[in-house]
């Protein structure tokens, strides 16, 4: 009896070694493939910091794109000459890609031959005409058509953004009480606001919806010389002047009173002047109050956030953004 005893004792000692033995072996393996998940991971948000950062140099410095590019690696946490990394551009320049690879050591799972594991991540940026912007529009328009209007638009020339009754019949573009503004502000259930508060508010703020090429928009009909006035004063008041903003650019703009309008682009449109007057007309009974609001400025070069397509015309309104 006292054999048997001990026979189970030696067993028993022999099953619990056996069972703690794989028990460390599989929390060994584990913490290597942790390391792996970490490392991995870590690699992936330096590649794509990289990108990004690049992007804003494209398309017309690919030299300082690659600097930064490998500046925003090294940042993170890497050391170039142990990696295998490669830095290169598409679409005419408009996108960058950065990958990166090595070979990681495991700390146990070399018990059974397992000695490193190699970890690559790869990453795509674009500095693209803006497709998609989240917010901060302004409530003007300018038409312009894919097909007929190409190049229609000139980096620096003088355009009038938002017209008064003196001077819009000067743009046949703009159809029967229309001046050049529109809604943009959606709401949950699908529709717009409008109404004078709103299109004052959306002049200092922008809108507060993602808007894309593809989206439907109204006019704001009527002239809106007190909002537009005090709408402008506000957003000068707080970014400067002369000011940069971005508007959606619109198949058509010919049109009688409040109609839906299709974006067909975004502009960059810095404001340098916003002229307000009021002039009397006439005599007595026939006396006529006239007031002005007019908006003019030029398209310069702006980044955003949203997304962007390298195929569209550009309207100096960019994004930079990651793409698979």
């Amino acid at each position: 009896m006292l054999t048997i005893i001990k026979n189970n004792r030696g067993s028993t000692i022999i099953f619990i070694s056996l069972t703690l033995s794989i028990m460390l072996m599989f929390v060994s393996f584990a913490v290597d493939i942790g390391l792996l998940v970490y490392n991995k991971s870590k690699l992936q948000n330096a590649v794509d910091a990289a990108s990004l950062a690049a992007a804003q140099e494209i398309p017309e410095d690919t030299s300082s794109a690659i600097d930064i590019a490998k500046q925003y690696i090294a940042s993170n946490g890497f050391d170039l000459n142990e990696l295998a990394y490669s830095i290169d551009f598409e679409e005419d320049n408009c996108k960058v890609i950065v990958s990166a690879s090595y070979n990681m050591d495991f700390l146990f799972a070399s018990i059974i031959g397992v000695n490193s594991s190699g970890i690559s991540a790869k990453a795509s940026a674009i500095n693209a005409p803006a497709e998609q912007v989240l917010g901060e529009a302004r409530p003007f328009a300018l038409k312009w058509d894919p097909v007929d209007d190409k190049g229609k638009f000139k980096p620096g020339e003088t355009y009038t953004l938002k017209y008064s009754s003196k001077t819009k019949g000067g743009n046949p573009e703009l159809g029967p009480g229309n001046f050049g503004a529109v809604q943009i502000n959606k709401k949950p259930d699908g529709k717009f606001e409008s109404g004078a508060k709103v299109y004052e508010d959306t002049i200092v703020k922008g809108n507060s919806t993602k808007l894309k090429i593809g989206d439907t928009i109204y006019t704001e009909t009527g002239n809106m010389v007190g909002p537009t006035e005090n709408g402008m004063e506000r957003l000068f008041e707080n970014e400067g002047t002369p000011v940069t903003i971005y508007i959606p650019l619109v198949e058509s703009l010919d049109m009688n009173g409040h109609k839906p309008l299709n974006i067909t682009g975004f502009a960059a449109f810095k404001v340098s002047e916003a002229n307000f007057s009021e002039e009397e007309e006439g005599e007595g009974k026939d006396k006529v109050k006239t007031e002005t609001a007019e908006i003019k400025g030029a398209f310069v070069e702006f980044t955003t956030l949203g997304t962007g397509g390298t195929s569209l015309e550009d309207h100096g309104l960019r994004v930079i953004n990651l793409v698979k």
